[in-house]
């Protein structure tokens, strides 16, 4: 089974019936991937 990867993960709740994701942002993307999208946008 494949594995899901939730490092970037701070916390997570729930209020009334909605699902709350707090994210980390620094670690949603890798720096290289960060270097990749920066060239793209600079191209």
């Amino acid at each position: 089974s494949p594995k899901i990867k939730a490092d970037f993960i701070k916390a997570f709740g729930k209020k009334n019936d909605d699902l709350i994701i707090l994210l980390d942002m620094d670690k949603i993307l890798s720096l290289e991937e960060l270097e990749e999208i920066d060239a793209v946008n600079e191209a």
